[in-house]
């Protein structure tokens, strides 16, 4: 990797193939191995008075939108797609690769490889998703085991590499972390990073709510957002209500793993929470008739293995509604 070729990148105005060639050498550990502890230095000393969470959050932002953006900029093939995922691209980026810039580090790495070319391994990254409706399990490289809830989507690599093993969710998914003291377990989230050795916790982070929690079973977990970190213990739930709060901790009952045990579980729950959860555990559509007589009214049950009409039929005697089922359309018509 050459200086001129990252500044170019820092400019934007790589070509797609060399868009490519920058990111596959800032995704491999090689780059990691040779400039981690660099970086660091200069984050201290531009940022002494920072605290390391901010350190953190930076490469953490970085090695998302890498995940995320990985396989377009493999296959980005015009300019207008170039375009559209260079408008995306992390601050983060530039801003740790121009401090390598600035600090001339780029020129060292230069001379470094300026006798041939870089070898750099490509570690595939592999996307398992559910829809509404379903539900997954299945293991990781590390032989973690994961059961992933429905409408929900977990990236991770196809072997873990270098200091840590991280990945990304979007949904619900439960964890039984197979331990390794020398690899943390990191779950980065829209709103939260969660850091485990080894542990079981379950993670809810839709991207229609606004809240991700985090629920501990075993063990011991690190969560992390904008605002700062806590320590979990088992029985004990972080949640954060947006990327600029102040996480809460307390603890949890029965609902938040209900779903692990294939049961559905209301507590004091809201129409618009029933009908949120019996879309995404059956997946259908409802339409809801005369919603008005349903108003502020809470809802309290447990359904294990049971279908959608024997749910329906139970919940309507206590609601007062009458039901009907057509493929995956559902209709709820309250009485007066």
């Amino acid at each position: 990797m050459n200086q001129k070729l990252i500044r170019k990148f820092i400019a934007g105005k790589c070509s797609p193939e060399e868009l490519n060639i920058v990111m596959r050498w800032y995704y491999s550990e090689e780059a990691l191995a040779e400039f981690g502890d660099k970086i660091n230095e200069l984050w201290n000393q531009k940022y002494q008075t920072d605290s390391q969470f901010r350190k953190q959050l930076v490469f953490q932002r970085i090695n998302r939108k890498i995940y995320s953006d990985q396989n377009q900029i493999i296959n980005t093939n015009n300019n207008r797609n170039y375009q559209n995922l260079k408008n995306r691209i992390n601050w983060g980026w530039a801003a740790v690769i121009s401090m390598i810039l600035l600090s001339g580090l780029a020129f060292w790495f230069h001379n470094q490889w300026k006798s041939g070319p870089i070898s750099v391994p490509i570690v595939e990254n592999i996307i398992k998703s559910t829809t509404k409706g379903q539900k997954s399990t299945f293991f990781l490289p590390d032989g973690t085991k994961v059961k992933m809830n429905s409408a929900s989507s977990l990236t991770f690599p196809e072997r873990f590499e270098g200091p840590v093993r991280k990945i990304f969710l979007t949904g619900e998914a439960f964890f039984e972390v197979n331990r390794d003291t020398l690899k943390p377990f990191i779950v980065i989230t829209e709103q939260v990073a969660t850091k485990a050795l080894g542990t079981s916790f379950n993670i809810n982070s839709y991207a229609d709510q606004q809240t991700v929690k985090v629920a501990l079973v075993t063990g011991s977990v690190e969560v992390t957002n904008n605002n700062g970190h806590l320590i979990l213990s088992p029985g004990e739930m972080a949640i954060s209500y947006n990327n600029d709060s102040a996480l809460s901790k307390k603890s949890y009952n029965a609902s938040i793993l209900a779903w692990r045990h294939d049961k559905i579980y209301f507590e004091n729950a809201n129409w618009q929470e029933v009908i949120h959860k019996l879309e995404m555990w059956y997946g259908v559509n409802f339409t809801i008739k005369n919603q008005k007589y349903n108003v502020d009214k809470l809802y309290n049950g447990e359904f294990k293995s049971l279908s959608l009409d024997l749910v329906l039929e139970n919940m309507s005697f206590n609601k007062n509604f009458e039901y009907s089922i057509d493929g995956k359309e559902v209709l709820i018509e309250f009485k007066p």
